[in-house]
C-alpha cells in the first residue's frame, strides 16, 4: 500500500492526468457561466442640460435569449470533455497500480 501510494504521488501520467481533470472541469464551470446574464453599472457626472452637481447611475442586464443554439452544445461538450479526463485519470491509475503489483511480484 504504501509503495502503491509513494508511485501514485510521483507519476507524471498521473499528475499530468489531473492538471487535464482540473482543465477540464474548469472548461465545464466555465461553460455553465455562459448562461449567466451580464450586468454593467456605471456612475458618471451628467452633462446635458443638469445642474453642476447631477451625477447619473446607470445598471444593465444582458440576458442572452438565443443561448439554446451555442451555449447548450459548448456545455454538453465540456462536461464530455471533463468525463472522459476523469476516465482517463482512472485508467492512469489503474495502470500505475498494475505496474507497481507487476514489479512487486519480481
Amino acid at each position: 500500500p504504501e509503495l502503491l501510494q509513494r508511485a501514485r504521488a510521483s507519476s507524471r501520467s498521473i499528475q499530468g492526468g489531473r492538471a487535464m481533470l482540473n482543465e477540464a472541469q474548469s472548461e465545464r464551470t466555465l461553460a455553465w457561466l455562459s448562461l449567466a446574464p451580464d450586468f454593467s453599472v456605471s456612475y458618471r457626472r451628467a452633462i446635458i442640460n443638469a445642474p453642476a452637481n447631477a451625477y447619473a447611475v446607470g445598471i444593465e442586464a444582458s440576458i442572452p435569449l438565443w443561448f439554446f443554439s451555442k451555449e447548450v452544445p459548448e456545455i454538453k461538450a465540456a462536461r464530455a470533455r471533463a468525463i472522459e479526463a476523469e476516465m482517463s485519470l482512472e485508467k492512469m491509475k489503474r495502470e500505475t497500480e498494475s505496474d507497481v503489483r507487476v514489479l512487486g511480484t519480481k
